[in-house]
Protein backbone atom coordinates (compact mmCIF):
# COMPACT_ATOMS: atom_id res chain seq x y z
CA UNK A 1 0.00 0.00 0.00
CA UNK A 2 2.69 2.23 0.98
CA UNK A 3 5.38 4.02 -1.56
CA UNK A 4 8.65 3.80 -0.38
CA UNK A 5 9.31 7.28 -2.08
CA UNK A 6 7.99 9.81 0.39
CA UNK A 7 8.82 12.75 -2.29
CA UNK A 8 5.74 10.91 -4.02
CA UNK A 9 3.49 10.37 -1.07
CA UNK A 10 0.50 12.86 -0.77
CA UNK A 11 -1.42 12.51 2.74
CA UNK A 12 -4.48 14.29 3.01
CA UNK A 13 -5.75 14.92 6.73
CA UNK A 14 -9.59 15.48 8.02
CA UNK A 15 -9.73 18.77 10.15
CA UNK A 16 -12.29 17.38 13.09
CA UNK A 17 -11.00 15.01 15.55
CA UNK A 18 -8.13 14.16 13.57
CA UNK A 19 -5.59 17.51 13.59
CA UNK A 20 -8.32 19.94 15.69
CA UNK A 21 -9.76 18.08 18.99
CA UNK A 22 -13.47 19.13 17.94
CA UNK A 23 -14.73 18.50 21.45
CA UNK A 24 -12.40 21.01 23.24
CA UNK A 25 -12.96 22.94 20.43
CA UNK A 26 -17.04 23.34 20.74
CA UNK A 27 -16.24 23.76 24.45
CA UNK A 28 -14.09 26.87 23.85
CA UNK A 29 -16.43 28.54 21.45
CA UNK A 30 -19.92 28.07 23.93
CA UNK A 31 -17.36 29.55 26.07
CA UNK A 32 -16.33 32.55 24.31
CA UNK A 33 -19.96 33.27 23.81
CA UNK A 34 -21.07 33.16 27.45
CA UNK A 35 -17.92 35.54 28.65
CA UNK A 36 -18.85 37.74 26.27
CA UNK A 37 -22.41 37.94 26.16
CA UNK A 38 -22.82 37.08 29.63
CA UNK A 39 -25.78 34.38 28.52
CA UNK A 40 -25.59 31.71 31.08
CA UNK A 41 -23.96 27.87 29.76
CA UNK A 42 -27.36 26.24 29.98
CA UNK A 43 -29.12 29.22 27.65
CA UNK A 44 -26.30 28.96 25.54
CA UNK A 45 -26.14 24.87 25.18
CA UNK A 46 -29.78 25.13 24.45
CA UNK A 47 -28.95 27.52 21.68
CA UNK A 48 -26.55 25.58 19.93
CA UNK A 49 -28.97 22.23 20.46
CA UNK A 50 -31.90 24.34 18.44
CA UNK A 51 -29.60 25.62 15.71
CA UNK A 52 -27.79 22.43 14.98
CA UNK A 53 -31.32 20.49 15.33
CA UNK A 54 -32.46 23.24 12.85
CA UNK A 55 -29.92 22.14 9.94
CA UNK A 56 -30.68 19.66 7.18
CA UNK A 57 -27.29 18.04 8.48
CA UNK A 58 -24.24 18.52 11.26
CA UNK A 59 -22.58 19.41 8.27
CA UNK A 60 -23.81 22.83 7.72
CA UNK A 61 -23.12 24.42 11.07
CA UNK A 62 -21.38 27.54 10.50
CA UNK A 63 -20.36 29.90 13.77
CA UNK A 64 -21.38 33.01 12.12
CA UNK A 65 -25.24 31.49 11.17
CA UNK A 66 -25.35 30.84 14.98
CA UNK A 67 -24.25 33.64 16.37
CA UNK A 68 -26.98 35.60 13.64
CA UNK A 69 -29.65 33.52 16.04
CA UNK A 70 -28.91 34.67 19.34
CA UNK A 71 -29.83 38.37 20.40
CA UNK A 72 -26.91 40.02 21.29
CA UNK A 73 -25.55 43.75 20.21
CA UNK A 74 -23.99 44.33 17.48
CA UNK A 75 -20.29 45.21 19.40
CA UNK A 76 -21.25 42.03 21.09
CA UNK A 77 -21.26 39.96 18.11
CA UNK A 78 -17.94 41.87 16.56
CA UNK A 79 -16.29 41.38 19.63
CA UNK A 80 -16.85 37.38 19.54
CA UNK A 81 -16.82 37.27 15.62
CA UNK A 82 -12.82 38.59 16.24
CA UNK A 83 -11.73 36.01 18.81
CA UNK A 84 -13.53 33.15 16.63
CA UNK A 85 -11.45 34.84 13.05
CA UNK A 86 -8.12 35.66 15.46
CA UNK A 87 -7.69 33.94 18.53
CA UNK A 88 -5.59 30.52 18.29
CA UNK A 89 -6.39 29.49 21.88
CA UNK A 90 -9.74 28.31 21.10
CA UNK A 91 -8.37 25.54 18.33
CA UNK A 92 -6.86 22.68 20.68
CA UNK A 93 -5.09 20.44 18.23
CA UNK A 94 -3.91 17.05 19.76
CA UNK A 95 -0.45 16.56 21.11
CA UNK A 96 0.82 14.53 17.93
CA UNK A 97 0.02 16.91 14.76
CA UNK A 98 2.81 19.20 14.85
CA UNK A 99 5.26 16.79 15.50
CA UNK A 100 4.35 14.04 12.86
CA UNK A 101 3.59 17.13 10.32
CA UNK A 102 7.05 18.25 11.04
CA UNK A 103 8.50 14.62 10.43
CA UNK A 104 6.94 14.05 7.28
CA UNK A 105 7.20 17.70 5.73
CA UNK A 106 10.96 16.53 6.45
CA UNK A 107 10.59 13.41 4.68
CA UNK A 108 9.58 15.27 1.71
CA UNK A 109 5.47 14.19 2.12
CA UNK A 110 3.32 16.32 0.43
CA UNK A 111 0.19 17.17 2.89
CA UNK A 112 -2.95 18.79 2.45
CA UNK A 113 -6.93 18.77 3.45
CA UNK A 114 -9.74 16.51 2.90
CA UNK A 115 -12.77 18.09 4.86
CA UNK A 116 -16.32 18.01 5.18
CA UNK A 117 -18.18 21.22 6.61
CA UNK A 118 -19.17 24.29 5.48
CA UNK A 119 -16.10 25.67 3.83
CA UNK A 120 -15.64 29.41 5.52
CA UNK A 121 -16.12 27.09 8.85
CA UNK A 122 -13.48 24.87 7.99
CA UNK A 123 -10.99 27.01 7.00
CA UNK A 124 -11.35 29.36 9.56
CA UNK A 125 -10.50 26.02 11.83
CA UNK A 126 -7.52 25.06 9.55
CA UNK A 127 -6.34 28.74 9.99
CA UNK A 128 -6.16 28.91 13.50
CA UNK A 129 -4.42 25.97 13.95
CA UNK A 130 -1.19 27.27 12.20
CA UNK A 131 -0.36 24.64 10.11
CA UNK A 132 0.23 27.07 7.45
CA UNK A 133 4.08 25.92 6.94
CA UNK A 134 3.19 21.75 6.69
CA UNK A 135 -0.19 22.17 4.53
CA UNK A 136 0.07 22.72 0.59
CA UNK A 137 -2.76 25.17 -0.30
CA UNK A 138 -3.34 23.33 -4.07
CA UNK A 139 -3.92 19.97 -1.71
CA UNK A 140 -6.80 21.82 0.39
CA UNK A 141 -10.24 20.07 -0.51
CA UNK A 142 -13.32 20.85 1.57
CA UNK A 143 -17.25 20.19 0.80
CA UNK A 144 -20.38 20.17 2.03
CA UNK A 145 -20.35 16.22 1.52
CA UNK A 146 -16.79 13.89 1.11
CA UNK A 147 -19.38 11.38 -0.19
CA UNK A 148 -20.02 13.13 -3.68
CA UNK A 149 -18.49 11.30 -6.54
CA UNK A 150 -17.68 14.70 -8.14
CA UNK A 151 -15.55 16.45 -4.97
CA UNK A 152 -13.93 12.91 -4.30
CA UNK A 153 -12.94 12.53 -8.43
CA UNK A 154 -11.04 16.19 -7.52
CA UNK A 155 -8.20 14.23 -4.98
CA UNK A 156 -5.14 13.23 -6.64
CA UNK A 157 -4.32 9.77 -7.76
CA UNK A 158 -2.57 8.04 -5.36
CA UNK A 159 -3.43 10.07 -2.62
CA UNK A 160 -3.36 8.89 1.02
CA UNK A 161 -6.30 9.92 3.03
CA UNK A 162 -6.64 10.04 6.86
CA UNK A 163 -9.92 10.00 8.44
CA UNK A 164 -11.68 9.47 11.96
CA UNK A 165 -15.05 8.96 10.70
CA UNK A 166 -15.57 5.16 10.03
CA UNK A 167 -18.46 5.29 7.57
CA UNK A 168 -16.11 7.65 5.52
CA UNK A 169 -13.39 4.93 5.62
CA UNK A 170 -16.28 2.65 4.07
CA UNK A 171 -17.50 5.30 1.55
CA UNK A 172 -13.87 5.61 0.49
CA UNK A 173 -12.50 2.32 -0.25
CA UNK A 174 -14.53 1.78 -2.85
CA UNK A 175 -12.39 4.67 -5.00
CA UNK A 176 -9.40 3.05 -6.58
CA UNK A 177 -7.67 5.92 -7.12
CA UNK A 178 -7.09 7.24 -3.02
CA UNK A 179 -5.80 4.91 0.37
CA UNK A 180 -7.85 5.94 2.95
CA UNK A 181 -5.63 5.04 6.86
CA UNK A 182 -8.72 5.07 9.37
CA UNK A 183 -7.70 6.84 12.52
CA UNK A 184 -8.90 5.86 15.93
CA UNK A 185 -8.09 7.78 18.71
CA UNK A 186 -10.37 6.42 20.99
CA UNK A 187 -9.67 2.29 21.06
CA UNK A 188 -12.14 1.86 23.07
CA UNK A 189 -14.97 3.38 20.42
CA UNK A 190 -16.46 -0.20 18.48
CA UNK A 191 -16.39 -0.10 14.99
CA UNK A 192 -19.23 -2.22 12.81
CA UNK A 193 -17.28 -1.72 9.70
CA UNK A 194 -14.66 -4.18 8.33
CA UNK A 195 -11.75 -2.61 6.04
CA UNK A 196 -10.08 -5.20 4.43
CA UNK A 197 -6.93 -4.40 4.29
CA UNK A 198 -7.06 -0.62 5.41
CA UNK A 199 -4.50 0.31 7.71
CA UNK A 200 -6.12 1.71 11.38
CA UNK A 201 -3.81 3.58 13.25
CA UNK A 202 -4.80 4.82 16.74
CA UNK A 203 -2.57 8.23 16.77
CA UNK A 204 -0.93 10.04 14.19
CA UNK A 205 2.18 9.57 15.78
CA UNK A 206 2.01 5.91 13.82
CA UNK A 207 2.19 7.19 10.33
CA UNK A 208 6.16 7.48 10.92
CA UNK A 209 6.48 3.67 10.71
CA UNK A 210 5.01 3.78 7.06
CA UNK A 211 6.68 7.37 5.61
Amino acid sequence: MFNNNSKQNIILFDIDRTLLNTDRFVQKIKQLIVNKSQLSDVVVDKKFEKYKNSLASVFYFDFIDLLGTLNLERNIKSEIIKDYEENPEIYPSYSDVKPTLKYLKQKGVRMGIFSEGTPGFQKNKLNNLNLKKYIDENLVFIAQSKRLDDFIAKIPRGSYIVDDNPEIINHLIKYKHIKPIYLNRNSDKKCNFVFSGIVNIGSLDELRRFF
